[in-house]
């Protein structure tokens, strides 16, 4: 739309041990909020989850931030995407968790490799 938002589509097989047990699909859009004045991020997903993320530009990296969350089971929770472009050779994708807003855990992360 004009450069200001992009959209992904995302699928992924996942796995318990060596059995299939579902293809995750997503669909995100990314872009430049001007009124709110910040980058903000919309998922929904396969998995019946809708999220609002706020994004942060800093130097060679673009991190999204969900908003809170609750999850099924009640427990508070946030989800942090972050695309580190910091070594071109070694371009990395991390997607982690945090129950608090301030310790993250890996959840789980892959090298970007040019199409």
């Amino acid at each position: 739309m004009d450069g200001l938002w992009v959209v992904g589509e995302f699928e992924q097989d996942q796995y318990m041990g060596k059995q299939k047990v579902l293809t995750w699909k997503a669909h995100y859009v990314a872009g430049w909020d001007h009124a709110l004045g910040e980058y903000r991020a919309f998922v929904v997903d396969s998995n019946g989850r809708g999220s609002v993320f706020r994004g942060e530009l800093n130097d060679d990296s673009f991190a999204i931030i969900s908003l809170e969350e609750v999850d099924v089971s009640g427990q508070s929770f946030r989800l942090r995407m972050v695309w580190d472009m910091s070594e071109p050779a070694n371009s990395r994708w991390l997607n982690e968790g945090s129950l608090d807003g301030k310790n993250w855990f890996l959840i789980e992360a892959y090298t970007i490799e040019p199409m």
